[in-house]
């Protein structure tokens, strides 16, 4: 099984990243993890998206959920809800 991730703090030390790499490395056999960088996506903007198509980090980004069994999100809570890079991301 392959599954991609979301990692919703940005930050290459964060408590989100230390907890992804703990699953990577205590994931059994034949589980496979593959991070969906989310930093570099643009903000999202459903105007420009429907006159020129996704940008091409949204679109890369499309293409690994979809070719994956399941998806994780590992993210830290911010101001009661989510951090806004990963609301960029999932919007």
């Amino acid at each position: 099984m392959h599954v991609a991730a979301l990692v919703g703090s940005l930050r290459h030390r964060s408590y989100n990243r230390m907890t992804y790499n703990a699953a990577v490395s205590l994931a059994p056999d034949g589980l496979t993890f593959e991070e969906a960088g989310i930093e570099s996506l643009p903000l999202y903007d459903d105007d420009l998206r429907g006159q020129q198509g996704y940008p091409p980090a949204a679109s890369r980004l499309r293409e690994r959920i979809a070719a994956a069994d399941a998806l994780l999100i590992v993210s830290p809570e911010y101001n009661y809800s989510i951090p806004g890079v990963l609301k960029n991301a999932i919007d």
